[in-house]
């Protein structure tokens, strides 16, 4: 029995390093997820735009597969992969991913997405009920203008934020203090936002925890201390799974590399 608090709450990223599994892999190892006791944790499978075209001979047209699209490019490749995406016979573009360039006017950057989402939206390329989730890059310090300008862009139109928590890189983990700013400036947008970086169950030194980012959203809610959740060896001693449950309105989702060592480390933690 999966809580309420964590239901479709892992993103499938097999296909992505350092696992890097095959496609054929990957797809059925998936479809095992979705079928096991532990099922109503995996959300979709995530794949960059650049597999959509390998990925149709092993999806089944009768049980489409609900994917979270990686866009690699900028705010012109949304439409090229979505259309991509849409002749894919047993695809179901549930989630589009894209990531903002940093340049000097990250604002207008962000409004370029937005624009091309909303063009999409009008002409049938983009369902409505398709999430989108732009990430702006990493905070080298304090937000500036142009960073939370852009998050503002993000919040009118209505779309998602991305964070990144990790990767391949340990340059590429932020501290706790500045995911916590992020955090922060999404939820005063009252925005949701989906994370990202290899994530385990809880928190160690080498990675964020899902467990830590929904006990520190919802620690931010209530005015406390983020960065001490997102870094607790412990982030479920105390808090109520029905306030968890009420957070996941603005932590939507996180993606692992992993699925089964998610699990098991859920399944150690006594969550599941």
């Amino acid at each position: 029995m999966i809580p309420d608090h964590l239901l479709r709450l892992v993103d499938d990223a097999a296909t992505f390093p350092p696992v890097s599994m095959p496609l054929d892999q990957a797809v059925a190892q998936h479809r095992e997820h979705r079928a096991a006791d532990h099922g109503g944790l995996v959300g979709r499978l995530a794949l960059t735009d650049a597999r959509i075209s390998e990925v149709a001979p092993y999806l089944d047209p009768e049980d489409p597969t609900d994917v979270l699209l990686v866009v690699t490019g900028g705010a012109g490749a949304l439409e090229p992969a979505t259309t991509r995406a849409a002749r894919t016979p047993g695809l179901r573009l549930a989630a589009v991913a894209l990531r903002l360039r940093d340049e000097a006017d990250l604002a207008h950057n962000a409004g370029r997405a937005v624009a091309m989402v909303d063009h999409l939206r009008s002409t049938g390329g983009l369902a409505e009920d398709t999430e989108v989730l732009l990430e702006p890059p990493r905070l080298a310090h304090s937000p500036e203008h142009g960073w939370l300008a852009a998050l503002d862009e993000v919040a009118m139109a209505d779309l998602s934020l991305r964070f990144r928590t990790g990767g391949a890189d340990p340059e590429d983990r932020p501290s706790p203090e500045e995911l916590a700013r992020c955090l922060d400036a999404a939820l005063d947008r009252e925005t949701p936002y989906a994370c990202t970086g290899g994530l385990g169950a809880v928190s160690d030194p080498d990675r964020y925890g899902l467990l830590n980012l929904l006990v520190a959203t919802r620690v931010a809610l209530d005015g406390g201390d983020v960065a001490a959740a997102l870094t607790s060896p412990s982030p479920l001693v105390g808090t109520d799974p029905e306030a968890l449950a009420r957070a996941r309105r603005w932590f939507t989702s996180a993606t692992s590399t992993d699925l089964l060592e998610v699990h098991e480390d859920l399944v150690e933690a006594g969550v599941l």
